[in-house]
């Protein structure tokens, strides 16, 4: 028989226990490969900043309630009738979506960092509006907690 370290366990191998040691070292070390950060999901309580200066409008201030669903790293982000999709690796989450604003189509894209255990997020957006002619864009930033 041979014997092996994994996550600081002395392993003998023998035919009847690789299975089990093999389910042993799954439960006992996990898979820290992905970069799972404590689950995102759950409603959030957000405020933000937009600037539309760029497209000749103003910068207005407001509130938003945001749904985050988690699964594995994808995140499902659904705020005012708006469905994002995109991932949480660590405590960076990213998330995008396309959809009609002022008689046109913007796309925007969040990039935020998630603290205190996934309770408080900060960070912001960048997008592009188009009405299939014209183009400008915009930022905004967020903060939220649940």
């Amino acid at each position: 028989m041979d014997a092996y370290w994994r996550c600081g366990v002395r392993f003998r191998s023998s035919r009847w226990s690789v299975p089990v040691v093999l389910a042993l070292l799954l439960a006992a070390c996990g898979d820290d490969s992905t970069g799972l950060a404590p689950l995102a999901s759950g409603n959030w309580s957000a405020s933000y900043i937009d600037d539309a200066t760029g497209c000749g409008g103003t910068i207005t201030e407001g509130t938003v309630d945001l749904l985050i669903v988690q699964v594995g790293i994808d995140l499902r982000v659904t705020s005012a009738g708006i469905y994002y999709t995109g991932t949480l690796i660590d405590t960076e989450g990213t998330w995008a979506a396309r959809y009609r604003a002022d008689g046109g189509s913007r796309f925007e894209e969040f990039t935020v960092t998630f603290t205190d255990n996934n309770t408080v997020l900060s960070g912001g957006s960048t997008w592009t509006w188009t009405d299939g002619g014209a183009v400008c864009s915009g930022t905004s930033t967020i903060e939220a907690s649940k």
